[in-house]
């Protein structure tokens, strides 16, 4: 009878279960690697949503503008809008909001001031029609209404097409119009063009949103 050497066979078979078992902690430290990334960019979407929500809905709303012409001459001195939270925006800091101005001949980018009106530089000013809190110049509800002033009468900065001090934005003639770009603390944007009529009468106000 001859006989069976089996200490080679047990060697394979420890050394089988030594790579298994090395595979199986490579598979884990890969799972786990995974899972970690996985969570990462599960986080960083549900952020950029977030993000993405409120550009688009954090906004606001145009209601109205008017223009009040010059005692002394037929050109709008001043422009007021009317503003209101769009629908399904949260609440919105109008102190944070940025307007771009491009006129015909001139262009100025505007911060906001709190005192009601233009000063000079470049800023519009904010007041409270309508809201729950008057002391502050936040929307934070679908009945505030909040008016932005636009002081064209020597009030505001602007620079001209090539990027120059153009000193101060002129009244709005007859006929004339001008693009304004609102730009919100989230990143979201608003346009509203205005348009002088064609005939003025001094001392009276206009509608702008024609």
């Amino acid at each position: 009878m001859k006989g069976y050497i089996t200490d080679d066979r047990g060697q394979v078979g420890i050394g089988t279960l030594i790579v298994f078992i090395a595979l199986v902690l490579v598979a884990a430290i890969a799972a786990g690697v995974l899972i970690n990334t996985a969570g990462f960019l599960q986080t960083q979407a549900e952020q950029t949503g977030t993000e993405s929500t409120d550009q688009v809905s954090n906004n606001i709303e145009i209601v109205g503008a008017t223009g009040n012409v010059s005692s002394t001459s037929e050109e709008v001195v001043n422009a007021n809008l009317t503003v209101q939270r769009a629908s399904g925006s949260g609440d919105l800091n109008l102190s944070e909001v940025t307007v771009e101005f491009v006129g015909e001949e001139t262009t100025a980018i505007l911060a906001a001031n709190s005192n009601g009106n233009s000063q000079l530089g470049s800023t519009f000013g904010i007041k409270a029609l309508v809201a729950e809190d008057s002391s502050d110049e936040v929307l934070t509800d679908s009945s505030d209404r909040y008016r932005l002033v636009f002081d064209f009468s020597g009030g505001l900065s602007g620079t001209d097409r090539s990027g120059n001090a153009s000193g101060d934005l002129n009244p709005l003639q007859p006929g004339e119009s001008a693009l304004l770009r609102f730009t919100t603390q989230d990143g979201a944007t608003r346009e509203a063009r205005i348009n002088v009529p064609d005939n003025l009468t001094t001392g009276e106000t206009v509608d702008l949103l024609r």
